[in-house]
């Protein structure tokens, strides 16, 4: 049943909780109508038949409201008009009866469209509505000594609509707010979940790069004629190590001259010092040499 009413309430683009308050607020409304038909009929059997009138033309514009509602999917102009209804409908009901004794407190159901608006609507509108209930509750009150009208409820009755008022309006107003809660508490054990999960997935992801780095790492060492192909593309020119891995000498000596041994000096013995070596080839050049 709420499966099919999800589907006739949501419209293109509504999330999951919108649809689940769609739900609650029409199950709500849809609450009331037996307790409008019970009171309709006892009022009515008693001899109240302007009293009874009222709860029973309730059930049946809610019905009427709710057909027309499955049919246009018109959901915001149906909380209205339902709570508009369930604000002035307890009112005409407290005054037909002759005040708030009479009718048992019946403005407690001009309550309702607070928590309606409340839990529907926003908080911002729902003070409106409170608003409206405190100055509908005050306008009966004043209203009340102005009128003459002969209450036929015995005493016994008046009571016990007392005591229905109370436990309907308060019984109805906790199973709306239980699901609302409950609702609320599901989803948010989703969102939780989802989190987890995309977090858990953001790890995954880390951890297979770090994977795939590792593995790259690990190729590289594993292959040292790679790594020295690396090594010789990131030095600078002129700075390349040679193919053996070590690098050379700044200074080594060429082939040729350690093929050659150390200079030897001539006219000197094997005790001549450097003096004698320069002084022999200066003869030896002669005075104009």
């Amino acid at each position: 049943m709420t499966g099919w009413m999800e589907r006739r309430l949501s419209a293109p683009g509504d999330d999951e909780e919108t649809r689940h308050r769609k739900v609650q607020l029409v199950v709500a409304f849809i609450l009331v109508m037996p307790a409008g038909l019970l009171w309709g009929g006892t009022y009515w059997a008693y001899g109240q038949r302007a009293a009874g009138a009222i709860p029973v033309l309730y059930t049946v514009l809610t019905l009427l409201d709710l057909l027309v509602l499955f049919r246009w999917r018109n959901y915001e102009r149906f909380r209205w008009a339902q709570q508009a209804l369930q604000l002035v409908l307890p009112v005409a009901l407290q005054l037909a009866l002759g005040g708030i004794v009479g009718s048992s407190v019946a403005t407690l159901w001009s309550f309702l469209p607070v928590v309606a608006a409340l839990l529907f609507g926003g908080v911002r509108e729902s003070v409106g509505w409170f608003v409206a209930f405190v100055i509908s509750v005050a306008a009966a009150t004043w209203l009340q000594p102005r009128l003459t009208i002969d209450n036929q409820l015995s005493e016994g009755l008046v009571l016990v609509f007392f005591v229905l008022n109370v436990v309907a309006v308060s019984s109805t107003t906790y199973v709306v707010l239980r699901s609302f809660v409950t609702d609320r508490r599901k989803l948010r054990q989703l969102e939780v979940a989802y989190l987890n999960r995309e977090l858990m997935l953001r790890q995954s992801e880390k951890l297979a790069t770090l994977g795939t780095l590792a593995a790259g790492i690990a190729h590289e060492l594993n292959n040292p004629a790679a790594a020295d192909s690396a090594r010789r593309r990131a030095a600078p020119r002129g700075l390349e190590p040679p193919r053996g891995g070590q690098p050379a000498p700044a200074h080594a000596p060429s082939d040729a001259r350690r093929a050659r041994g150390p200079p030897v000096c001539s006219g000197a013995g094997p005790g001549a010092r450097p003096g004698a070596e320069r002084s022999g080839r200066a003869g030896a050049r002669g005075p104009g040499g």
